[in-house]
């Protein structure tokens, strides 16, 4: 029996102690079981790169081993800041004197919004964090590979939602990432990296 998979989540037939080889059929459990492993390999979305724990009164968070795949998701989980800060995005192995160039908006309400206009800026603004556990999500392309390497990110800050994106102004490859807040420490939480899977 071939799998089902991605089409629809595959059942299996489990031998007891006391089954026979062929009840159910030993080779076609194998075959089946290989055909799904083979399709979770094919299909899987994104893989987990990496967990990295933040610590307790850090001033910044480097998050290295950022490798293997084009494109990375980054998930901040309860990260809890001193105070309320904006949270840089920057690289040890990005020091073009051109930087980061980026803007991030926060909607303080239905029509207003504060910019944080970042142009010609060394580093970039890539989240804001307040002091009841945070929690966000950042996509970062093509950081590997020649190129300009981009980021968008969005999360909620207290009860106000922002979104904020930018480039890396040269074409320079990194593997690594350090987030850093304007002001204070961060304690607390984790930050899960994933890779986007191209199939």
């Amino acid at each position: 029996m071939a799998t089902n998979w991605p089409n629809s989540v595959q059942t299996f037939t489990n031998p007891t102690a006391s089954s026979a080889l062929n009840s159910p059929s030993h080779a076609d459990q194998h075959a089946t079981v290989n055909d799904t492993v083979e399709a979770l390999q094919q299909y899987a979305g994104m893989v987990l790169v990496k967990t990295q724990t933040v610590g307790s009164g850090v001033s910044s968070v480097t998050v290295t081993g950022v490798t293997g795949y084009d494109n990375y998701l980054f998930i901040f989980d309860r990260i809890d800041p001193s105070s309320n800060v904006l949270l840089t995005i920057d690289s040890a192995d990005l020091t073009s004197a051109t930087g980061w160039k980026g803007t991030t908006l926060l909607w303080q309400g239905v029509a207003t919004a504060t910019v944080y206009d970042l142009r010609g800026n060394p580093t970039c603004y890539c989240g804001l964090l307040d002091t009841s556990k945070s929690a966000f999500r950042v996509i970062v392309y093509n950081p590997n590979n020649s190129g300009r390497t981009r980021f968008e990110s969005q999360g909620v800050y207290s009860t106000y939602p922002f979104i904020s994106g930018g480039q890396y102004d040269a074409d320079t490859t990194t593997d690594q990432f350090t987030f850093t807040p304007s002001g204070g420490t961060l304690t607390g939480g984790t930050i899960r990296v994933y890779g986007f899977y191209n199939g």
